[in-house]
């Protein structure tokens, strides 16, 4: 029995033990799993934060970007507010000041209206009083001597009132042409007389001479260019003064050289395949310029006379640029001044399409330009303004005028034209040969590039009313004489001097 209770009081010890060590890992377990919870919450909370953070400083940057542009938003409206308003008020203060100078015109205008009246009533009562003259005869006696008395103040004041329309004119033909230029845009073209073309080696020399000379011969026979093969490594040199048959030849050379296949026959068969090919690329150039212009409504022949202008060159201009170029002007300036653009627009891109035709049609490219027009069906205010675009007919339309203006900008700015120096010469001396040619001339200079010849006279030979006359003369001889680009300003100096000592 002691030995049951002993056995049963150990049992119930050691359970009680192991109830405590399973209580106990169960606290260490909780405290563990308790701890790590602790720990993931935390890491949580931190990427929570971390979030939170990274939200809050994107918002932060939208925010800040917002307002950056919204502050440069009204900046620039700040400026242009300022800038309205500055106009506004040089307007204001032009015409203020226009409105006084009228104002002070008139009141002069009045003034010397009743000094006339008071002068014409003194001379009537003299003349009555003592000469008992009738009526009729003291009005032409007054008007006789008003007339002289008052010539020279007349004419003053004419001289004054012209000059000054004159110049308000002139100030707003060059803004608006200065508004127009300034919205164009194009890359000069330059012109070459030959166009080089790659060869794989040294021995396909050889094979375009051909034996005695045969495929060369037939090369330049059937294209009408000459092919220049000398000493230049891995090139040869197509020359010739018609672009298109030039071009026509390095086609059909880099398919030669290509194929590899190099006989008279084979020359003929290419040639002829490239003409055809250049055929249809001159049709999608001309297409092309009346895209880029959005011009419809066109005869079906005129983009083929179009596509010849990208081949044709003046004073190394290409023509075809410089006609898309005077139609943008026109455009631009059609608008300016409150005309049709479309129109204008339609007479800057013809103007020189005479240039393309050959030597079937009669007269200068302007005649030829508006005949050919008129053939195609254009509008009499088209075929005007061609005509007219070289002064050879009066321009009697405002865009045969534009045509005029906008020919001259795009073919008198820099950089558009070029010469060689003999030319360049060879112009300078004819001009200046043109200005000595009349009596009465001392010197003669032609100064920035041949655009203006100043001319020195003799005092004692020429006075004032003949410069005048001089000058004009001088300016139809060089219409007459001289071909040249843009405008040629006339200076006309009349000096004398009169010195001595004193002692």
């Amino acid at each position: 029995m002691v030995w049951f209770n002993i056995e049963y009081g150990v049992s119930f010890l050691l359970g009680v033990g192991l109830s405590c060590v399973y209580l106990m890992l169960l606290r260490r377990q909780w405290v563990h799993e308790r701890r790590w919870l602790c720990k993931e919450n935390a890491l949580k909370i931190k990427e929570c934060e971390k979030e939170h953070q990274l939200f809050c400083e994107k918002k932060k940057m939208e925010w800040e970007g917002k307002l950056q542009e919204l502050s440069l938003e009204q900046t620039v409206k700040a400026r242009e507010n300022a800038l309205f308003t500055e106009k506004l008020k040089q307007q204001k203060l032009q015409q203020d000041h226009t409105q006084r100078i009228v104002a002070h015109r008139d009141a002069l205008l009045l003034e010397k209206e009743q000094t006339l009246h008071e002068t014409l009533a003194q001379y009537k009562a003299k003349l009555q009083e003592t000469a008992k003259l009738s009526e009729a005869d003291i009005l032409n006696e007054l008007r006789v001597v008003v007339e002289r008395e008052c010539e020279e103040d007349l004419k003053d004041l004419r001289q004054r009132l012209l000059s000054k329309s004159e110049q308000d004119v002139r100030y707003e033909a060059r803004k608006i042409l200065v508004d127009a230029i300034q919205r164009l845009m194009s890359s000069p073209l330059v012109d070459a007389s030959a166009t080089v073309v790659k060869i794989p080696n040294e021995e396909m020399k050889g094979r375009l001479i051909g034996r005695e000379g045969r495929n060369i011969k037939t090369f330049e026979m059937t294209t009408g260019t000459t092919l220049m093969i000398d000493e230049t490594p891995g090139s040869v040199l197509v020359s010739s003064f018609d672009p298109i048959r030039r071009e026509v030849a390095r086609i059909a050379l880099e398919r030669l050289v290509q194929d590899g296949r190099i006989q008279p026959t084979s020359i003929e068969e290419q040639v002829e395949r490239a003409k055809v090919d250049m055929q249809q690329t001159i049709r999608d150039r001309g297409e092309d310029a009346l895209a880029r212009l959005n011009i419809t409504n066109t005869h079906k022949d005129i983009a083929q006379y179009l596509g010849k202008l990208y081949y044709r060159y003046s004073y190394h201009q290409n023509t075809l640029e410089h006609s898309l170029e005077v139609a943008h002007c026109c455009a631009l300036l059609a608008a300016e001044i409150g005309i049709n653009s479309e129109i204008a627009k339609r007479c800057g891109l013809f103007h020189d399409i005479g240039k393309a035709l050959d030597e079937n049609y009669d007269g200068s490219h302007a005649q030829a330009g508006a005949t050919l027009l008129k053939q195609l069906g254009e509008s009499d205010i088209v075929v005007h303004a061609v005509a007219a675009h070289h002064e050879e007919e009066r321009p009697e339309t405002l865009y045969a005028q534009l045509v005029l203006i906008a020919d001259t900008v795009s073919a008198s700015r820099p950089g558009a034209r070029s010469e060689t120096l003999d030319g360049y010469l060879q112009r300078i001396h004819s001009l200046e040969d043109i200005v000595k040619s009349f009596d009465g001339i001392k010197e003669a200079f032609a100064i920035q590039g041949g655009k203006e010849v100043r001319v020195l006279v003799e005092p004692k030979t020429v006075d004032d009313d003949k410069a005048l006359s001089l000058t004009r003369k001088i300016r139809a001889a060089i219409e007459e004489q001289l071909d040249y680009p843009g405008s040629i300003k006339i200076t006309l100096i009349r000096e004398q001097r009169f010195t001595d000592s004193a002692k």
